[in-house]
């Protein structure tokens, strides 16, 4: 069902050219197959023929679409250079690892394996004894992780638009990629946080570097509006041309906590599962948000963003990637979003949601009452109206009160 944003700066038959090349590379269209008739694309999208035509001409003439007869087409089952390859020998997985990216992350895990586990083995993050102040009782968790890719689609963003202020958001991507992973285990205590920024200094000029440090600092300021006990350690900022051509921004983030309080992999049956929405609007959020959080960023990318990227700014991708994988999208970023009041880039660029301020506000360690306060099983409804927004878009629970 093709939806046109009769209020968007795109034209219609762009709007539909986007929409159909978006099927395309999803794979909701596949190689070989007929597209509806114009006569029916037009009735269903109440449009004009020439204007579904004009649609169509344009997919054509790149090679994504071919004349079936006088009245339709077909998807091509030979791709230019600048669309992918059949999704039936490509997939997903396949499509991921072309592109120098391994979601298992194999070669890592080969490694450390075959390290100590730590005290927890199993564990979502590694937790050691308490080196730092010497208590039997409590134990250390330092981890580290970034806003990975996502920082190159902040770079697009401003080198169109100008706004330095959009990496204000990857700086809050990289914070809550470490502060919820140590949610996983329960450390809720004082966190501290430092920050790795490696750029290409003259593609990322100071302004980018303060935007990124004054956006980690005011985030955690807003977290610790919410109860959160996180402060900045400092950082380290290096200029890095050679190994990037636009900007990289990890962070380390240290705890110490109580073993008791550590949360281990003990998963057993009965027990309940809830789900937390990572799209709309929390209490404590600005503005929407598209819930793409900070892993897999560079198919997202490429996936749907338009080969103008690569021509225009190639220091944005790896060269050596095959050309029918790189910026195969149909979108630019201030393009509509389909089905949303977001642009993609806005959409693409959404700030990782950390959960943290949920548990500050309703309780964590001994938390089995007050989780279950918000969630017994089989009473959702009528306890639906007693917790905030962002927690309604996704629950489910399985198990019982004693769980």
């Amino acid at each position: 069902m093709i939806k046109i944003d009769y209020e968007s700066s795109s034209p219609i038959y762009q709007q539909v050219a986007d929409q159909i090349h978006f099927a395309i590379n999803t794979g909701v269209l596949k190689p070989g197959q007929a597209l509806p008739s114009i006569r029916k694309l037009a009735a269903s999208a109440d449009l004009a023929s020439n204007t579904i035509v004009k649609a169509l001409k344009s997919l054509e003439s790149s090679g994504l679409i071919e004349a079936k007869d006088r009245s339709g087409y077909k998807v091509s089952k030979t791709m230019t250079p600048n669309h992918l390859e059949t999704q039936e020998s490509s997939p997903a997985s396949n499509r991921y690892q072309a592109r120098g990216v391994s979601a298992e992350k194999t070669e890592v895990h080969s490694v450390v394996d075959k390290l100590d586990p730590g005290l927890f083995p199993g564990a979502f993050c590694k937790i050691t004894e308490d080196y730092l102040s010497g208590d039997p009782a409590k134990c250390n968790i330092i981890h580290a992780d970034g806003s990975g890719t996502k920082s190159v689609i902040a770079y697009l963003e401003y080198k169109e638009s100008g706004d330095a202020s959009v990496f204000e958001g990857i700086a809050q991507d990289s914070i809550v990629m470490n502060l919820d992973d140590l949610l996983c285990i329960g450390a809720t205590g004082r966190i501290l946080l430092s920050n790795t920024i490696n750029r290409h200094a003259s593609n990322c000029p100071g302004e980018v570097i303060k935007a990124l440090i004054e956006g980690g600092e005011k985030f955690m300021q807003q977290l610790r509006d919410q109860g959160v006990q996180i402060y900045p350690g400092g950082g380290e900022t290096a200029d890095v041309g050679d190994l990037t051509g636009t900007v990289v921004v990890d962070s380390c983030a240290v705890s110490i906590a109580r073993k008791s309080d550590i949360i281990e992999n003990r998963i057993i049956p009965d027990l309940a599962i809830v789900g937390l929405a990572s799209s709309g609007r929390s209490t404590y959020e600005q503005t929407e948000n598209s819930g793409i959080g900070s892993n897999g960023l560079t198919s997202a990318r490429h996936d749907m963003l338009s080969h103008y990227y690569a021509e225009t700014y190639p220091e944005s991708y790896d060269s050596s990637l095959p050309k029918n994988l790189t910026y195969c999208g149909p979108y630019k970023l201030d393009h509509a979003l389909p089905g949303s009041e977001q642009t993609v880039g806005q959409a693409l660029l959404s700030p990782t949601r950390s959960y943290a301020p949920v548990f500050e506000t309703h309780g964590w360690g001994d938390t089995a009452e007050k989780l279950y306060r918000m969630s017994i099983e089989g009473r959702w409804p009528e306890m639906a109206g007693q917790i905030a927004d962002e927690m309604l878009d996704a629950f489910a629970v399985v198990g019982d009160h004693d769980h």
